[in-house]
């Protein structure tokens, strides 16, 4: 029988999902959210793309919350 290996990689979405989110790409920022981030991170977002004027990506970000 052979063995494998597992290796896991924790990776904080919330910091990369913050970069998007001052580069104005609130499609790809929420994308990453919903991998998981904070509530406090998730309202960022909803903020940020409501003054944006990404409304489609608001809408869903509050919904979810």
């Amino acid at each position: 029988m052979k063995k494998a290996i597992i290796i896991t990689t924790i990776y904080s979405v919330s910091q990369a999902t913050k970069k998007y989110i001052e580069k104005k790409d609130f499609k790809t920022a929420y994308k990453l959210a919903c991998l998981g981030i904070t509530e406090q991170d998730f309202k960022l977002l909803g903020k940020e793309s409501l003054q944006g004027g990404d409304l489609e990506i608001a809408r869903k970000v509050f919904l979810a919350i």
